[in-house]
């Protein structure tokens, strides 16, 4: 029962073979007409069309990758005033980045007359390159801009221009996006259940044995999780005020790694009852993530801290909810022989070699495991 739920909150996206990247969609509103700008990672089109770069030229794979990243773009529905809004791409280029190219496209409206009161965006093409894509969405107009994201669940966003946008709204998608990114990240789930699986007992006599009361269990979940979030926070900081920016692959490289040594320490216990110290060590980098796709995506730092703010309390509330599903099942079998042998011994090697793989695919830029 216990490795079945590690396997169910472990893997919730188990069929999709692509990891998609994140694209970044801006929208300028001004009294005259529209401008913007569409990132896309090269990957993400060449996994939308099957594509595998290496059985075709350089020049054939960047002409596919742009027929595709151009419909999918035309594809996506923008109204002003409930009007269909035509928009022309203008100019494009190629951004090279530490986790591969993206394609970069700019674009204009035709002017209008009347000053717009409503922008509405619908990206239910996007999906199209990958259901769980997600988009930063950020729309500048005369009042304060309005940062947002669209995924398979909230494929689209009305933007009343008339008014402000409110800062609750916004702090609010990203919380929500921050629990979403806990709960479907299983290399983030792996690792905090790494951390977790030997919190129920205690090393005694040179092996593991159970806790005996549940109140030193939970000073030490308690010391695991704060020190992650004291982690994250401190990476909020750093990220905010773009004092470090650290090359996207090394972040996720090191992620990989962070899960193979939580999971190791449960074999050779170096740390033993002090877990606290490797997720505050590696809840540095783990925060990194998607401090990087957000400065990336260009928002003010206003904006970004912001967004920093709420997708990290997400990032706790989602990490929260699986310690206390965790953690009752973990204590309640504790005592049990397939616990210590099953779910932490074989688990954790389980656990070893999938972040092995995982390291060398960022590491080197190949594919093994279909997620």
């Amino acid at each position: 029962m216990l490795l079945a739920s590690l396997v169910a909150l472990a893997f919730p996206r188990l069929g999709h073979a692509h990891a998609p990247s994140d694209t970044f969609l801006t929208y300028k509103v001004s009294a005259t007409n529209l401008t913007g700008r569409w990132q896309v990672a090269a990957r993400d089109l060449q996994h939308a069309i099957g594509l595998d770069p290496g059985t075709v030229s350089p020049q054939d794979s960047r002409l596919r990758e742009e027929a595709v990243a151009l419909d999918t773009f035309r594809a996506i529905k923008v109204t002003v005033d409930a009007s269909p809004l035509p928009l022309q791409v203008i100019d494009q280029e190629t951004l090279t980045r530490p986790d591969g190219d993206a394609l970069v496209f700019y674009f204009r409206s035709d002017p209008w007359t009347n000053k717009p009161s409503e922008l509405k965006v619908d990206g239910q093409s996007l999906l199209k390159l990958d259901p769980t894509i997600r988009c930063i969405l950020r729309i500048e107009y005369w009042n304060e801009p309005v940062d947002s994201i669209l995924n398979a669940s909230r494929p689209s966003l009305t933007v009343n221009l008339s008014q402000s946008g409110s800062h609750i709204a916004q702090l609010l998608t990203f919380i929500r996006e921050g629990i979403w990114h806990i709960w479907t990240g299983y290399d983030h789930i792996l690792f905090l259940i790494a951390l977790l699986l030997p919190s129920v007992l205690h090393w005694r006599d040179d092996k593991w044995d159970s806790a005996a009361a549940f109140k030193p269990v939970l000073v030490n979940v308690l010391k695991i999780v704060t020190a992650f979030t004291l982690a994250h926070s401190l990476t909020l900081a750093l990220a905010s005020l773009r004092i470090v920016t650290l090359p996207s692959r090394w972040i996720e490289s090191v992620i990989a790694a962070s899960v193979a040594i939580a999971a190791a320490n449960n074999l050779i216990p170096l740390f033993r009852d002090r877990g606290w110290v490797v997720a505050f060590a590696f809840g540095l980098v783990h925060g990194f993530g998607f401090a990087a796709v957000l400065n990336q995506a260009g928002l003010p730092t206003g904006g970004l801290a912001m967004a920093l703010v709420g997708f990290n309390v997400g990032v706790e509330i989602g990490q929260l909810a699986i310690v206390s599903i965790f953690i009752p099942v973990a204590y309640q079998f504790r005592r049990t022989t397939a616990y210590r042998n099953v779910a932490l011994r074989a688990g954790s090697v389980a656990v070893m070699l999938l972040a092995g793989i995982w390291m060398a695919e960022r590491m080197f830029d190949f594919k093994v495991l279909p997620f």
